[in-house]
């Protein structure tokens, strides 16, 4: 069915072409052999081209259409105005390039017809009023029509108009009814509320004329044709000033580490502006920690003071953005998570002291707070020492800030007592818009300031990055081990003999030459010893065994003696449990 139709309708627009070609050939004055003079054909010719190069240069002329939305290099130089309103290259219908009415007749129609004008079409850099020679009434109307606000005031035009409608108001504007109930009725019906939501706003392709409060004198002077301005609104609570906190992360291009306190760029909603960031991130108690540093690979927080926007709006961060910065310059990226006034934020701060008197669990520290005030604000804190000891503070001891504290172990004078504290901060008020001038001054962070004032950076031992309290290390006493369990020990464990005397250096290079009777009465008292030693040892063997015999005996003794108490002793349980329960059978009886 569609190919047939397709088909009728080929032949019906075949048919009508073939009736516009016998029309055409009439009107160029064809005789009745269907030959057509030569003068008509080279009227009909030159007419063609003049038609063309009419509409060439209509549409050649630069407008404010093509300025904004088209292509078109902004100094290319104006074509010439034509007095005819041009046809919108967007329009469905197709444009009339050569059209049949006299260049008299066009332009004397242009001339008077207003609403044939499209006034977004406008030559640019011409004057409307030079195209149409109207007079007051019509400049008036073509005011009305064309732009939304007539004048500079509003209010003087509103004096003007009540003016006018006299004393009496028998003038009244357009829709108004005498009867209030059925205006009310009226206003009611569901297609007014559509109709209200369209009183504040203005058609496409109208002009409107605004004014700006407050503007600097640089932004004036550097306001040019060639660079267009875009206008935009912002809402009502965004025009205050207060703290966002923002998720963002930093991108992956950006090489550097971002820092807190250091000045960023940011491009939220409408604005740039520059401002000093504080990164933290929250705990899985809930607190929010600041952080010096942004993390490497994931996510964290940033609240600075800045212009509040809506949440889930995107956020653009930028370090540094001079002509000769190498390498990416978008350091991170992200959304706003809320704003307000004022957000919790804290930081870890560390007390240390020491200890001055140790009670067994109980000690008395010194060092670590100046006053007994501060130590009442933190009574009952954790505390804890270098080798893991916790404890609590309990009470302060006199007013230079020494106090009592209980630990679960008694603690070392050479001990570090830490006290791990949070303290409350907030990031910096600062607020610095950009502006598109080559005179605007822009923050520099603290690293291209110590670079230009070739200032080094300070070095703070307490500031470190995982420094830890150093611990004294503690000279304890000589070991003393006996002469029992020295013999016991094994041979490489033994402490050397550091009894014997000292000799001279000259007696350790003197030899000792003994004769053969000085040999032989060493001999023979070395044998003595021997034998000495050997009775001691066996008499010492004989002690044991009588004391081991002894001991048996007496544990014998005992293990009996533990039997026959224990047997009087379930004797006496079994006799008082009964005269226990004959005792409360002998109540209950009496109940």
């Amino acid at each position: 069915a569609e190919r047939n139709g397709g088909e009728e309708g080929d032949e019906e627009d075949s048919d009508l072409d073939a009736a516009a070609d016998e029309e055409e050939f009439t009107l160029l004055g064809a005789d009745a052999g269907g030959q057509i003079p030569d003068g008509v054909l080279e009227d009909e010719a030159a007419r063609g081209r003049a038609e063309v190069e009419k509409a060439q240069a209509r549409f050649s002329a630069k407008t404010l259409y093509d300025l904004v939305y088209g292509n078109q290099p902004l100094d290319a130089a104006p074509a010439a105005v034509v007095s005819k309103p041009q046809a919108d290259p967007s329009a469905d219908k197709k444009l009339a390039l050569f059209e049949e009415e006299d260049e008299d007749e066009a332009s004397t129609t242009a001339g008077t017809d207003i609403d044939a004008f499209e006034s977004c079409k406008v030559p640019f850099g011409t004057n409307p009023g030079g195209i149409f020679q109207l007079d007051e009434e019509a400049r008036a109307e073509l005011k009305a029509r064309k732009f939304a606000t007539g004048g500079w005031d509003s209010a003087d035009e509103a004096e003007k108009d009540a003016d006018m409608q006299g004393e009496d108001g028998e003038d009244k504007p357009e829709g108004e009814t005498e009867d209030p109930d059925k205006q009310k009725d009226e206003e009611d019906k569901p297609g007014n509320l559509e109709d209200e939501r369209f009183v504040n706003v203005f058609p496409i392709g109208t002009y409107v004329r605004v004014t700006l409060d407050k503007v600097p004198a640089a932004s004036v002077e550097q306001l040019t044709t060639a660079r267009p301005m875009v206008l935009g609104g912002c809402l009502a609570g965004e025009a205050k000033l207060g703290m966002l906190q923002m998720r963002v992360k930093k991108h992956r291009w950006h090489k550097k580490l971002l820092k807190t306190n250091d000045a960023l760029l940011f491009s939220a909603g409408w604005r740039r502006f520059q401002s000093i960031p504080m990164f933290c991130t929250e705990d899985r108690s809930g607190q929010v920690r600041m952080l010096k540093y942004t993390p490497e690979h994931r996510h964290c927080m940033m609240t600075a003071w800045a212009p509040l926007v809506n949440p889930q709006t995107g956020v653009l961060c930028v370090r540094n953005w001079a002509p000769g910065v190498a390498g990416f310059r978008i350091a991170a990226t992200g959304s706003v998570l809320e704003a307000s006034t004022q957000f919790r934020i804290v930081k870890k701060l560390k007390f240390v002291g020491e200890p001055k008197q140790i009670f067994k669990k109980t000690a008395f520290i010194t060092g670590m707070f100046s006053s007994d005030l501060e130590v009442s604000k933190c009574v009952h804190a954790k505390l804890q020492t270098v080798s893991g000891i916790r404890g609590e503070i309990k009470k302060a001891v006199g007013t230079q800030g020494t106090f009592r504290a209980g630990f679960e172990d008694k603690i070392l004078l050479s001990d570090l007592v830490i006290c791990k504290a949070w303290v409350q901060v907030s990031p910096k008020k600062f607020y610095n818009p950009m502006l598109d001038l080559p005179e605007w001054r822009r923050m520099r962070t603290m690293a291209e300031l110590r670079r230009d004032a070739e200032v080094p950076i300070p070095h703070k031992p307490n500031a470190e990055y995982g420094a830890k309290p150093q611990r004294v290390e503690k000279v304890f006493n000589e070991l003393k081990i006996g002469k029992t369990l020295a013999k016991n020990l094994p041979f490489e464990l033994r402490p050397e003999d550091t009894t014997m005397r000292e000799r001279h250096e000259l007696e350790d290079k003197t030899a000792v030459v003994r004769s053969e009777e000085e040999e032989q009465v060493a001999n023979l008292l070395a044998k003595l010893e021997l034998i000495k030693a050997d009775k001691l040892q066996k008499k010492q063997a004989k002690r044991d065994i009588k004391w081991a015999a002894k001991r048996k005996v007496e544990d014998r003794e005992q293990a009996a003696r533990d039997a026959a108490m224990a047997e009087r002793r379930k004797i006496r349980y079994r006799n008082e449990g009964q005269k226990e329960e004959k005792k409360q059978k002998g109540l209950r009886m009496r109940d």
